[in-house]
């Protein structure tokens, strides 16, 4: 709960492999080029130069560090990763990812590929866990 808000997540996107063979979220190919070629998309009418820092508003590419230490909800911020076509093993590293959404990643992950997941399933000292119980059932 944030803001006396209850957790209420977006839709959770499809997983698919890539070509590498790992497991990912089906890209947004819009929010791919957005992050990757964020200069490409600015108005040109935008300012060039932020007033305050007298640096360049838009050199490229976004600052994802900044982007996400924004104020956005958490279920936004976990569906952006999703649209990005974050790896599930990644996913599963992002400190604003809630088990429960972990845990879905997971379901699906092992829907494509039997077993697959992410570090939180059997239980990570760094990232929480376990989601799975030693039946695979799971518990978060």
């Amino acid at each position: 709960m944030k803001d006396g808000k209850p957790y209420s997540p977006q839709p959770m996107q499809p997983v698919v492999r890539d070509k590498n063979g790992d497991l990912r979220f089906r890209e947004n190919a819009i929010i791919r080029h957005i992050v990757d070629h964020a200069g490409d998309v600015v108005h040109p009418g935008a300012p060039a130069i932020d007033p305050d820092t007298g640096r360049p508003y838009h050199q490229g590419a976004l600052d994802l560090g900044k982007l996400m230490a924004m104020d956005f909800p958490q279920e936004d911020r976990e569906q952006f990763a999703q649209l990005m076509g974050y790896s599930i093993a990644g996913y599963h590293e992002l400190d604003y990812v809630s088990d429960e959404s972990a845990a879905q990643a997971s379901a699906l992950a092992g829907q494509v590929v039997p077993g697959a997941g992410g570090c939180r399933d059997a239980g990570c000292p760094v990232h929480g866990g376990p989601l799975f119980d030693d039946d695979g059932r799971r518990i978060a």
